[in-house]
């Protein structure tokens, strides 16, 4: 096995080069217009160059260190992209090849996994820190109103009862009505966004054709007053809720929690997805309401390594 690096538009090409290869890889690593312009992309190849393990990685000042660090604001995962077919011997082979790669960029290195990656042995072997993170998941197909708990029934009913129009759009243009709710948000809650990279993210998706905003509008006053926005993944059958946002009286009224139970069934039935990454279970506040929808949770793993002694201090932090 061998290393190498590559530049953003590199990594895109070699992408592509090898679709027909299985991997264990995620929508974040396929989107281009996501990825930063100076990310630097580390690959493990066999000896005929197939890729077998890679990442991609931004790099940061972290106090006097220099980190690698495999995640994109806002953004869920990046992480490790996984030959499927690999065995144990090979896996573990090509984490020791890739260790060598990437401390000789920076001091401490961070992977933020999709839950794809589910075995992360060879790393926690080679004195990787971990770090358990969940996810909720919800299957459109057993979503149904009736299996929902008591209370989530009964706000989705009242939401339903209100004068409301339910619009989805693809529109780049309709961006701003989204954002402006987060806005909201943001002055009434301790949560903090960017919001000129939620507008580039927003953007990038639209326009890649992969995402789809809904909106709750108001019939009285003609206002947006609860939006989501989700990533979809048609080739996996999958989504991501990435973002909601609504008004106080829109939760009271049970007009947000009817627009996530609307674009959730609308996912299953006009776009065939099979699976919902709904996020948010690692905030209590969030847990709570997120809960009625899914079905289950699973964990993801972060990985975390430093140099030497760095990395005895890391551990020390994450446990």
């Amino acid at each position: 096995m061998e290393y190498y690096y590559v530049s953003k538009s590199e990594w895109f090409k070699i992408v592509k080069e090898f679709s027909n290869v299985d991997y264990k890889g995620n929508i974040f690593h396929e989107i281009e217009c996501l990825i930063p312009d100076d990310t630097l992309g580390v690959i493990v190849s066999s000896k005929n160059g197939t890729p077998i393990l890679s990442s991609l990685f931004i790099k940061r000042r972290k106090h006097l260190f220099t980190l690698l660090d495999s995640y994109i604001p806002d953004m869920p995962f990046l992480g490790l992209r996984l030959q499927s077919k690999l065995s144990l011997r090979a896996y573990m082979d090509a984490v020791k090849v890739f260790e060598n790669a990437v401390f000789k960029k920076a001091s401490i290195v961070r992977l933020v996994n999709h839950p794809v990656i589910n075995d992360v042995r060879p790393f926690i072997w080679r004195g990787w820190n971990i770090i358990v993170q969940y996810t909720y998941i919800t299957y459109p197909d057993r979503l149904d109103l009736k299996s929902l708990p008591k209370d989530a029934r009964w706000l989705i009913r009242k939401g339903l009862k209100r004068d409301i129009e339910y619009v989805e759009s693809s529109k780049t243009s309709d961006i701003e009505h989204f954002t402006r709710l987060l806005e909201e948000v943001m002055s009434r809650k301790n949560v903090e966004y960017n919001l000129s990279v939620v507008r580039r993210h927003l953007e990038c998706i639209l326009n890649s054709g992969k995402g789809r905003l809904y909106f709750a509008i108001s019939r009285d006053t003609n206002e947006v007053i609860a939006g989501e926005f989700f990533l979809i993944d048609e080739s996996r059958r999958e989504a991501y809720r990435l973002y909601a946002a609504s008004t106080v009286q829109a939760r009271r009224d049970g007009i947000a929690a009817a627009l996530l139970y609307k674009t959730l069934s609308s996912l299953k039935e006009e776009s065939s997805v099979r699976k919902v990454y709904m996020l948010g279970a690692n905030v209590p506040s969030l847990s709570y309401f997120v809960e009625d929808y899914a079905h289950t949770v699973e964990p993801y793993y972060i990985l975390v390594k430093g140099k030497s002694i760095l990395n005895t201090i890391l551990k020390h932090y994450s446990t």
